[in-house]
C-alpha cells in the first residue's frame, strides 16, 4: 500500500492536489487522514475560524431639489443600495422615511448593520422649496416682500401706491 493524506474540509473530502481552501466566515473543521504503506491511519483535526470584520457598503441616491406650489409635499426616492462580504442580509435603517415633508432641507441618514455588527453609513439632502415667483414687469422695483401663502404667491410693493400682485409658479 502507498502511503496517503486525505483532507476534509467541512466534512468533505477534498480530491485533488494543492489542497488550496477559500474558508467562509464562520467555524470550518479540517480533517487530515494519515495513511502509511501498512494501513495504519492517524487523523489530525483543527479548526479555521474567518471573522467578519468589514463594514457593508451603502451607497445614497442623487436627490434632485423637489419644487412644489405647496408648502406639504410627499417625497420619495431610491432605497440606498447595500451590499456585504458575508453575503448575508444587512439591517438598514434611517432617520427619516419617505412621505410628507415641508419647505425646506432635511438630512437623510442611512445606517447599515451586518451579522457581525459592523456598521456603515451614508447620507444626503432632501431640498423642498417653493416654486420661483414670476415678478409682472409693471410692479415697482422697491418690492418689500415676496410671499407664498397655500399655492399663491404674493408678491408686496414698498412703492408710494401699494400694489399686491399674485402669480402662479412658472
Amino acid at each position: 500500500m502507498v502511503p496517503s493524506v486525505r483532507l476534509y474540509i467541512g466534512g468533505r473530502e477534498i480530491k485533488g492536489g494543492g489542497y488550496r481552501h477559500t474558508f467562509k466566515i464562520g467555524v470550518t473543521t479540517v480533517k487530515y487522514v494519515f495513511t502509511d504503506d501498512s494501513g495504519n491511519s492517524a487523523d489530525f483535526f483543527f479548526r479555521v475560524k474567518v471573522r467578519d470584520v468589514q463594514p457593508p457598503t451603502i451607497t445614497c441616491p442623487k436627490v434632485d431639489p423637489v419644487v412644489s406650489t405647496d408648502r406639504e409635499v410627499d417625497v420619495s426616492w431610491v432605497q440606498p443600495t447595500v451590499t456585504d462580504n458575508s453575503g448575508k442580509p444587512v439591517t438598514v435603517v434611517s432617520n427619516v422615511s419617505p412621505g410628507k415633508f415641508y419647505w425646506g432641507r432635511y438630512k437623510i441618514v442611512y445606517d447599515a448593520r451586518d451579522e457581525a455588527g459592523n456598521r456603515a453609513s451614508c447620507s444626503f439632502t432632501i431640498h423642498v422649496q417653493p416654486h420661483k415667483c414670476l415678478i409682472s414687469t409693471h410692479l415697482s422695483t422697491e418690492l418689500s416682500a415676496v410671499t407664498w401663502l397655500d399655492s399663491e404667491c404674493s408678491v408686496h410693493s414698498s412703492a408710494k401706491t401699494r400694489t399686491i400682485s399674485t402669480c402662479q409658479p412658472a
